[in-house]
């Protein structure tokens, strides 16, 4: 019994210890500025705003998630060309918690690829 006890406290340990939120990256490999950029998601309890981004750089912050309650998803929002506005719909978390631990975003030219890790794929 002990021994079952040990398990589940070692398998909620990073849930327990870590705050609820989720690490996002953005990589800007278009030929402009990356500006106006925030992300938040559907319940928009925090908007994180993100420093503009050159050209072949990127960017990694960490946002927090700790009053979120219900289910949603997450919007990345920038502009490039100095014109073009753009909103990126992606992901999904539960209740308030995120299922994944990283996103990142790599904005080029013509497309845009998401990619979402949990700790155990990292």
């Amino acid at each position: 019994m002990l021994f079952i006890v040990l398990i589940m406290v070692a398998a909620c340990k990073n849930k327990l210890t870590k705050e609820n939120g989720i690490e996002v990256t953005i990589v800007n490999k278009t030929s402009n500025i990356l500006k106006t950029i925030t992300f938040h998601t559907s319940e928009k309890k925090m908007i994180l705003p993100i420093a503009n981004i050159n050209p072949n750089d990127s960017s990694k912050t960490f946002y927090s998630m700790k009053h979120h309650e219900v289910d949603g998803e997450y919007l990345l929002n920038f502009t490039k060309n100095d014109s073009v506005s753009e909103t990126i719909r992606s992901g999904y978390y539960s209740n308030g918690f995120s299922f994944d631990t990283d996103v990142r975003f790599e904005v080029r030219n013509d497309t845009l690829e998401i990619v979402y890790t949990q700790n155990n794929q990292k």
